[in-house]
């Protein structure tokens, strides 16, 4: 579909976004909307003479040509990517053409809400649907009649060639030479913006009509002289001449009541009258224009002047809401919220009123989870529920759920193969799911099963088990089982997979809504993904989203989010998401919170997945809970917050300001830590034991830590106790599981004597134990007992094998490595001794800011071992070392000082 403006240009042609107005200017010319006079309607051409609040009136009636105009204005904004919310756009567009299609029964309209966006991308590589075959032929048929709005649907979603566009104007061209005002001006558009003819000849054969122009003629002949005017340099003559002939001939129309020309002229303060202008504001306002009152409440969120009489801001709010903007209904909400006293109830109910219009701008007005029916959840496919969902849905016996269940672990694991302990979390998992599936034949998880025990299972060419397991899966695929084809798409050849996706591609173009979703998402996001395929997957996922399929939405907004073959428009991405999230979608749910992480709107949304058994959102929010923002930083960071928000949704774009400091950074540019708590927070338990009863180690792991964080953080000796029992308990049902970080928990527990007395022999046997999992900081801490002989024989020799193994295999910084490896060197045990070496490593444990690192350097420098000696370097280290809280370093930075004292004197 063609990206640009549609039909007759008077609606999209006003102001070039009608947000700009100046709020005193709207100020001054909005008045008691009884007190205009409206022009006699009938006078006037409805496309563009009219404001879309008469224009919706009409619609209301039946007229079809209202119906028309109205989608085709929703339409335009659509396109433009402003004003109101995108999908909002989408559905008035929908709605206005859908009348207009049962009403007439006309092909035009159901061709132009069939899809807004490039749904006919899809007929270049598959056939075309018997219906949309049907219309276009009708509208090409009427085309060749002089019917415009079958040209206009034509030009809209195909890619019309410029010779047949000027053969389906020859009834245009005959009524415009007999001098009809409506076609010529109508003529004079499509020349200028779809033939890109020269507008100035243009121009000139609509001004022989001047004399006796209509409004409709005179306007357009405006809008051709102010675009020329303003296509040229400020010194050229012609620039004077065509503004005022734009002047003059806007003017004429606007005083016999044209709105397009009443907004074009209040715009345009140079050479125009200010008082007449601002009697045109008032008129647009009253008579129900939307761009004009929309200009004015944005002026008024922007600036709030005290001056502005709130019964008429009252009445601005009522009648752009009547006309269906959202922008309107989002804008009041924030109103509301922000009023004193605070009007709770009320902010409640405009929340939920913006909510019922699937805008997400709701959120951060309201005060309780988002909670979804249950019955509507349990219609959702198992790719799209919590985890707690599949879980109950599997002791039901729906295998798939189980099947999906380990899918989920899976793909945790791929996410989190730098953490062992995660890894060993999500592989136990997977393997508690796939088996209780594969116990009930599913082909996937016997593979899944295997492959676990095997990597390299299929990489084998004809092996068996491999070779049955995948014909097994490869027949289930078959029968269009999703999970199982996304699952085994990276194993099959491109012919088997064209013969797998055959099923689904038959059942989305009978109009299944599923199958569509379902073959979009794996074109686009499996392994078998080609960007060949992304105008054909993009337009099933906006025929499965056009029927309001949760997964077809969620696969949209990922594609627009993500750039998946198309131009990234982040505002309909989210949009999709969000309605995806409405219908209970969880993925989509997570992702749109994420998005919208720093706006603070998504505490809603996450406390419904939360509710709903979602272990992310679980996870999330027991940490938000135990650990909050300091209230100075966090009230600093709220105002910054709403600052952004408002701007941003006055404006209807992007944030303003992009070097503004987030509200989690320190303005030096550093992550902002949160105070430890010195109370236990039960919101903060209650989250983090639901998730480990969904079999989140993490959350286990987290409970501990933040039993240990409050417990340092208490002065009664008993209670102190009591916290470290807590996190012993967690720890232990982490050992229990054979978790390594249950292992390094009670390990270091019994060396500093955390909850329990100190025991060299335990701390040593859970170190050994947690380096059998290879973890690097268990690996580390098991070198260290190695170099001093705690528990065990000294072997510096064995110990630097173990940290030359780890040096180079490093996913992330591993703590004490760079120091150990440097002492090992700078003392000669189990090597040669090496200061330089030494010094290497040192620094690059400097580099990750390790405390010991940092003073041996520090050392180095003040006696010149292995680098030139240096006070003034040695003193810098050691206090680098001191401000992380190393004790060495603070008594060797007095040392120093006192020497550099000495030497002065």
């Amino acid at each position: 579909m063609r990206a640009r403006l549609l039909l007759i240009p008077f609606i999209f042609s006003a102001l070039a976004n009608a947000q700009d107005v100046p709020a005193a200017s709207m100020e001054t010319a909005s008045g008691k909307p009884g007190q205009v006079q409206s022009p006699h309607l009938d006078q006037l051409p409805m496309d563009g003479g009219w404001t879309y609040g008469e224009l919706l009136d009409k619609a209301l009636t039946g007229d079809f040509r209202a119906n028309m105009l109205a989608g085709e204005y929703w339409m335009g904004f659509y396109y433009l990517n402003r004003g109101d919310l995108p999908l909002a756009c989408l559905e008035h567009m929908q709605s206005f053409f859908q009348k207009a299609a049962e009403k007439s029964g006309h092909p035009a309209p159901r061709l132009m809400m069939t899809d807004p966006y490039g749904i006919f991308g899809i007929f270049k590589t598959a056939p075309m649907r018997p219906e949309h075959a049907e219309w276009l032929a009708d509208c090409r048929k009427l085309a060749e009649q002089g019917d415009m709005d079958a040209v206009t649907a034509l030009y809209t979603v195909t890619d019309l060639p410029a010779e047949d566009l000027k053969r389906y104007l020859a009834s245009l061209e005959k009524k415009a030479a007999k001098g009809d005002q409506d076609a010529l001006a109508q003529l004079a558009f499509i020349k200028t913006d779809w033939l890109k003819e020269d507008p100035a000849a243009t121009l000139a054969t609509l001004q022989k009509h001047g004399r006796n122009a209509k409004p409709v003629l005179l306007a357009r002949m405006g809008q051709l002289a102010l675009s020329l005017g303003n296509s040229v340099p400020q010194n050229d003559p012609r620039r004077k001449e065509w503004r005022d002939l734009a002047v003059q001939t806007l003017s004429r129309a606007a005083e016999q009541g044209h709105a397009t020309a009443m907004r074009i002229l209040a715009a345009m303060p140079e050479g125009t009258d200010a008082e007449k202008n601002k009697g045109f504001l008032k008129s647009l306002c009253a008579r129900g224009d939307l761009e004009c009152l929309l200009a004015g409440l944005s002026g008024y969120m922007k600036e709030k002047p005290g001056s502005v009489d709130g019964k008429m801001l009252q009445d601005m709010f009522d009648k752009a809401r009547k006309l269906g903007s959202n922008n309107a209904c989002a804008w009041y909400s924030q109103l509301l919220s922000e009023a004193k006293p605070p009007q709770e109830q009320e902010v409640q109910e405009a929340a939920r009123a913006l909510l019922a219009l699937h805008d997400e701008r709701a959120m951060p007005f309201l005060k309780e989870p988002l909670a979804l029916p249950q019955k509507k959840l349990n219609h959702l496919p198992p790719y799209a529920k919590t985890h707690k969902e599949l879980e109950l849905a599997s002791q039901m016996g729906d295998v798939d759920s189980c099947v999906q269940l380990g899918e989920l672990w899976k793909e945790e694991l791929a996410n989190t193969m730098d953490s062992v302990g995660k890894a060993h979390e999500a592989q136990e998992n997977m393997r508690t799911w796939y088996k209780m599936a594969a116990e009930e034949g599913h082909p996937l998880a016997k593979l899944r099963l295997a492959q676990m025990e095997d990597p390299d299972l299929l990489e084998k060419p004809a092996s068996e088990p491999g070779a049955t397991l995948l014909n097994d899966c490869l027949a289930k695929a078959a029968t269009g089982d999703f999970i199982t084809l996304k699952g085994i798409a990276e194993y099959v050849t491109p012919e088997q997979w064209e013969t797998l996706i055959a099923p689904l591609r038959s059942k989305a173009r009978e109009g299944d809504s599923v199958s569509q979703a379902n073959l979009a998402y794996l074109m686009l996001f499996s392994y078998r993904s080609e960007e060949s395929g992304y105008p054909e997957a993009l337009a099933w996922a906006r025929l499965s989203a056009g029927q309001g399929d949760p997964c077809g939405m969620y696969v949209l907004g990922r594609a627009l989010i993500y750039e998946f073959g198309l131009e990234k428009r982040m505002a309909e991405g989210d949009s999709w998401m969000f309605r995806a999230a409405l219908k209970g979608h969880v993925d989509a749910a997570d992702i749109w919170s994420s998005n919208n992480e720093n706006l603070q709107p998504y505490s809603a949304m996450m406390h419904g997945l939360a509710s709903r058994g979602h272990i992310p959102s679980l996870l999330f929010l027991a940490n938000q809970a135990a650990y909050p923002q300091n209230a100075a930083e966090q009230t600093a960071g709220e105002e910054r917050k709403d600052a952004s928000r408002t701007d941003k949704t006055a404006t209807g774009g992007e944030d303003t300001d992009p070097g503004a400091v987030p509200p989690w950074m320190t303005e030096s540019g550093r992550e902002r830590s949160a105070p430890e708590p010195s109370t236990v927070n039960p919101e903060a338990v209650k989250f983090w034991e639901q998730a480990a009863e969904l079999g989140s180690l993490t959350a286990l792991d987290e409970l501990a830590a933040y039993y240990e964080t409050v417990a340092r953080n208490v002065q009664d000796p008993a209670e102190r106790q009591q916290l470290q029992a807590s996190a012993m308990t967690a720890s232990t049902a982490l050992v229990r599981k054979n978790d390594v970080r249950g292992f390094k928990r009670m390990a270091r527990y019994y060396e500093q004597g955390i909850g329990v007395q100190p025991n060299k022999e335990l701390h040593r046997d859970y170190v050994l134990k947690a380096a059998e999992t290879n973890d690097p900081e268990a690996l580390v801490e098991k070198a260290r007992l190695l170099i001093k002989g705690e528990g065990m024989e000294p072997d510096p020799k064995a110990a630097l094998d173990i940290l030359t193994r780890l040096e180079p295999n490093q996913v992330r910084p591993v703590p004490g490595l760079y120091f150990l490896l440097g002492y090992l060197h700078e003392e000669g045990l189990g090597t040669q001794r090496d200061t330089a070496l030494a010094y290497q490593f040192y620094m690059k444990g400097a580099e990750q800011e390790d405390d010991k690192a940092m003073n041996n350097l520090g050392s180095m420098y003040e006696g010149g071992n292995g680098v030139a000696k240096n006070l003034e370097e040695a003193k810098k280290w050691y206090e680098q070392a001191a401000a992380l809280g190393n004790e060495d370093a603070r008594a060797n930075m007095k040392r120093v000082k006192e020497k550099m004292k000495k030497a002065i004197k």
